[in-house]
């Protein structure tokens, strides 16, 4: 099969494929110890927290992946995007066991347990509906360790434990309900140790575990362990480029690998877009493949956030762009008026517009007050909303050259 044929190996918007994860090995070890611990029967709670777009999605999976190939054990990842109460944990929660598990050489035991509550959907009938009242459903959502064990014992076989990775909680982190329950879901399993070989570890934003600290003190003990993902490094982050381009038996030039590692700021969502950008135009021929990959990738990424409307009005494009170089993309450092003003060699034109500007991207949430900065100290709300503007500098640069600037 030749390049052009070949389908680009990285894939934005959903976790990365094992072959393609790199680094985290300590979070991964952790992780496969509460596995261990799980599998002698006792209920494990982990919480893995980060940033948006770091890769807790990918960790998570690369667990369940490792846990089912080394440790024997039945494993299903259900996102909970939306989900704010038990009827809905206990809905996707089911529906991700039946559906993860159907290939598996027990999965037809595991549907055969289901019965007729289960209804297939789709055009080729490969996704799942759980058709159960909400009161049953809200029941399994409060009782999952158990309901998850329940599920085990049926299946048969050596299959022990169930792992259960449980994305995005953040609706369901919000309510205090959800907190006291993890508490006394615990003390629970507590009361019937070595009966419950289940780990769920839940994956969300860091504020979303203080929010429930805050509901429950006692949820920040119950976390074993809690693991916060940081972006990737840049030796981490030049393997993933170098594993995904070599799966199609590309390679990328020294100065292009710098480049697409220095705009991917180690957040593994922004290298997914690079990736798959830059694939696509090598895969096109097109001259100028990296250049025009990053810009496109700036696109791609502007679409899914509100950040793009700030990149729409070229004074506060430009203003953006020198504020990033002020603030370090790669750190997100405070900066402030003053700072622009005496640093940032503005045009007369962006000097009289400034106000209109932090007003405007106070406004659409572009940068948020930097307490710890002093007085007037602002600052990007994430590393990735400055790696964003950055990349929207090279996209603009980009489209000037090609003479397809508008």
């Amino acid at each position: 099969m030749s390049f052009a044929e070949l389908e680009s190996p990285f894939t934005p918007g959903v976790p990365v494929d094992p072959h393609l994860f790199v680094g985290r090995e300590a979070q991964v070890h952790r992780l496969l110890d509460a596995v261990k611990m799980a599998r002698g029967g006792n209920f494990q709670i982990a919480y893995v927290s980060g940033e948006r777009g770091v890769g807790k999605s990918s960790l998570a999976k690369a667990v369940l992946h490792l846990a089912e190939a080394r440790l024997n054990a039945a494993v299903a990842r259900a996102n909970l995007g939306g989900v704010t109460d038990f009827a809905g944990l206990g809905l996707c929660a089911l529906e991700a066991a039946a559906r993860d598990n159907e290939s598996r050489p027990w999965g037809a035991r595991l549907l055969k347990v289901f019965g007729d509550r289960i209804e297939r959907v789709g055009a080729l009938g490969v996704d799942f509906k759980i058709k159960m009242p909400q009161r049953d459903l809200s029941a399994a959502g409060r009782n999952l360790p158990g309901e998850m064990a329940g599920l085990l014992r049926k299946i048969g076989g050596d299959r022990a434990p169930m792992v259960l990775a449980l994305d995005d909680i953040n609706g369901l982190a919000d309510r205090p309900e959800f907190a006291h329950w993890i508490k006394s879901a615990v003390e629970h399993a507590a009361d019937r140790r070595g009966q419950i070989p289940v780990l769920l570890i839940l994956v969300g934003l860091e504020k979303r575990r203080l929010q429930m600290m805050r509901h429950n003190p006692s949820v920040g003990r119950v976390f074993q362990p809690t693991l916060f993902v940081e972006p990737w490094t840049p030796d981490e982050t030049r393997e993933f480029f170098r594993r995904g381009f070599a799966s199609g038996g590309r390679r990328l030039s020294a100065a292009d690998l710098r480049e697409c590692v220095k705009f991917s700021g180690g957040f593994p969502i922004v290298a997914q877009e690079i990736g798959r950008a830059v694939w696509n135009c090598m895969r096109a021929g097109e001259p100028g493949a990296l250049r025009q990959g990053l810009a496109d990738a700036a696109d791609a990424i502007g679409l899914l956030s509100g950040w793009a409307k700030m990149s729409r009005n070229q004074a506060h494009r430009s203003i953006l762009a020198k504020a990033v170089g002020l603030s370090g993309a790669a750190s997100a450092r405070s900066f402030s008026r003053r700072d622009l003003l005496e640093k940032g060699k503005l045009s007369e034109a962006e000097k009289s517009g400034l106000d209109a500007f932090f007003r405007r991207a106070r406004k659409l949430g572009a940068i948020v007050p930097d307490e710890e900065g002093g007085r007037g100290a602002c600052r990007f709300p994430t590393m990735l909303h400055a790696l964003y503007f950055q990349m929207s500098a090279v996209r603009q640069t980009s489209k000037r050259k090609s003479g397809r600037d508008n």
